[in-house]
């Protein structure tokens, strides 16, 4: 939008919605300014302002308790709200599309895998997000990283986009070339199909509830030494609690508090689970969580994002 004149933009749009009634249209605005939803008529816009904070507190904290310097308070969680709730000015999900783990934007590199400046803040290059969090496929911390990513993606209040070969833990950068496209095999092994059983079930959690694709969100839990952060999705009389834990401590036995206020919950996905590729004596809550005194006790794998469903 930023690269047209407006009454271009506008004339567009009028055109659009007459031609294809009870369509979203979707843009991309630099800044992420909400007014241009209605200066526009947009219905929806990229917002990507998430993804650099995630990659850069990662690179920071991501690899161990603190990362010292700037960032010996703990992760800035404060910074991280926006994930799961809506950015300021933006008044439904659907007017967000957001997208944590990169779009063609961060993945698709044209510099032959070498350095963009306006990305330095995350170390300058456009990378599939299994090598921005770490080593790549074959690194467990970065996979986690992705898992947990997409499991929150899947959990915030906005529209939920992904960028072709995430899917499957795709590594270095895209381009249409013969080398850099989507590789398809990847897919077809080990890391790459768990990661996609993840992909599918994370998604059909989004098409069951409506509250995770619809529903207010309000932030319950925050613990910046950590890195684990609280969250809630509500419809009418549906309610689910997203708990992130984007750190490398992990709580097995069921000492954590979580302030959810009221609530009986079970949990109902788990990023960590063996079958995405988790540990098999991964820490899991079976029973049910009980609120006490506002808080419920959970039992949190490192690097984990839970789902967990009032009954």
């Amino acid at each position: 939008v930023n690269d047209l004149p407006p009454h271009v933009v506008t004339n567009l749009t009028w055109a659009m919605h007459e031609q294809h009634p009870g369509r979203i249209l979707t843009a991309e605005v630099t800044p992420e300014n909400p007014q241009a939803l209605h200066d526009y008529g947009l219905d929806s816009l990229w917002v990507h302002s998430g993804y650099f904070d995630i990659i850069q507190q990662h690179r920071a904290l991501g690899r161990g308790h603190h990362g010292g310097g700037d960032w010996a308070e703990g992760w800035n969680l404060p910074r991280l709200r926006t994930v799961m709730a809506l950015h300021y000015g933006f008044e439904s999900p659907t007017q967000c599309v957001k997208y944590i783990l990169g779009s063609h934007d961060q993945v698709g590199c044209s510099h032959g895998g070498g350095h963009y400046e306006d990305y330095k803040m995350i170390g300058g290059q456009h990378r599939y997000a299994a090598d921005q969090f770490g080593g790549g496929r074959g690194d467990a911390g970065a996979v986690n990283a992705v898992r947990l990513w997409y499991g929150a993606n899947i959990g915030a209040s906005g529209l939920v986009m992904m960028f072709m070969g995430s899917e499957w833990h795709q590594h270095g950068w895209w381009n249409p070339d013969e080398h850099h496209g989507l590789d398809w095999s990847l897919g077809e092994d080990d890391v790459g199909k768990k990661m996609c059983s993840l992909v599918q079930d994370a998604n059909a959690l989004r098409e069951k509830y409506v509250c995770l694709r619809r529903g207010g969100v309000r932030i319950l839990h925050e613990d910046r030494a950590n890195g684990i952060m609280a969250s809630e999705r509500t419809f009418d009389t549906e309610r689910i609690v997203i708990v992130v834990n984007a750190g490398q401590n992990g709580f097995g036995g069921g000492e954590y508090g979580v302030w959810v206020e009221y609530g009986r919950f079970e949990q109902i996905f788990s990023t960590q689970d063996p079958k995405y590729s988790g540990w098999d004596d991964c820490p899991n809550n079976t029973e049910d969580i009980v609120e006490y005194d506002g808080k419920i006790h959970l039992r949190i794998p490192h690097q984990c994002t839970l789902f967990l469903l009032q009954k």
